[in-house]
Formats: structure tokens, C-alpha cells, sequence
């Protein structure tokens, strides 16, 4: 696996990769990550893959985001919680 491109944006790291097989995009925020695969039957061109990184997907990564971001907050108040009643 090897990176391809860094694609710039404000509120995420944005990172492509290629294998021999598939283009997977990573967007990292803070201590979250999400990763997509996608077929390189499906994509010929680094070039197609940055068009699939639309408003609408971005938005969705977003809200993901905040709902992981949730989550894992309850779990890390959850660990606290429980360290101090040791």
C-alpha cells in the first residue's frame, strides 16, 4: 500500500492510497478515522476517485465523525468513572 495523494481540507486529514487491487481513501479527525475502499474496476484515475470526494459525502463523513466522537467520549467517561470509584 502505498500513499498517492494528501488532499487538502479544512476539517480532516484526507489521505489516498492504492494497492494493487483497490484505491482506499482515509479521513482521520483527532483520534477517529474512516477508511473506504474502492475497486480500481470501479476507478481508472486518481483523478475519478477525487471526484467521488463530493460536498454530500464529506458532509456524511462529518456526521460520523461527531457520532464517533460521541461514542467514544460516553466510553472514556465511562473508564473515568470507574477508575475513580475503584
Amino acid at each position: 500500500m502505498r500513499i498517492v495523494e494528501q488532499i487538502p481540507h479544512s476539517a480532516f486529514n484526507i489521505i489516498l492510497f492504492a494497492t494493487e487491487k483497490d484505491f482506499i481513501i482515509k479521513l482521520e479527525a483527532g483520534p477517529m478515522e474512516q477508511s473506504y475502499k474502492l475497486s480500481k474496476e470501479l476507478f481508472e484515475t486518481v483523478a475519478e476517485v477525487k471526484a467521488y470526494l463530493s460536498t454530500q459525502f464529506i458532509n456524511k463523513a462529518h456526521d460520523l465523525f461527531n457520532d464517533m466522537y460521541l461514542n467514544r467520549q460516553s466510553m472514556v467517561d465511562s473508564i473515568k468513572k470507574d477508575k475513580l470509584n475503584q
